[in-house]
């Protein structure tokens, strides 16, 4: 729970947009809080993307030997997908799908 993610058109009220995931106990029914409307619905976890981190954004890390970790991006390139983090323990450049936006400290 705590993770920024795209809903694809189609699984929430309205088309898609950006919501934070809220409880994560089943990936067939997660509980989502839309950004727009604050309303929490339930998506697949099929229906969603991870939200691609600017700098400054709160990240954590999902793959890899730091995953767990919560850090802020330093800089991003688009061009190479990857990002510089920084870390409790020092700074990591990494893919992007290492990588998922955070809404919790």
């Amino acid at each position: 729970a705590g993770m920024w993610v795209k809903v694809l058109g189609g699984a929430a009220e309205g088309g898609g947009g950006t919501a934070v995931v809220v409880a994560a106990r089943d990936p067939e029914s997660l509980q989502l809080k839309l950004d727009s409307s604050k309303q929490v619905i339930s998506a697949r976890e099929a229906d969603l993307l991870p939200t691609e981190p600017e700098a400054g954004c709160l990240i954590m890390v999902v793959e890899g030997a730091q995953a767990g970790q919560v850090g802020v991006v330093e800089s991003v390139s688009l061009a190479e997908r990857t990002a510089n983090v920084r870390l409790p323990e020092g700074s990591l450049n990494c893919s992007l799908l290492d990588i998922t936006q955070w809404a919790r400290g």
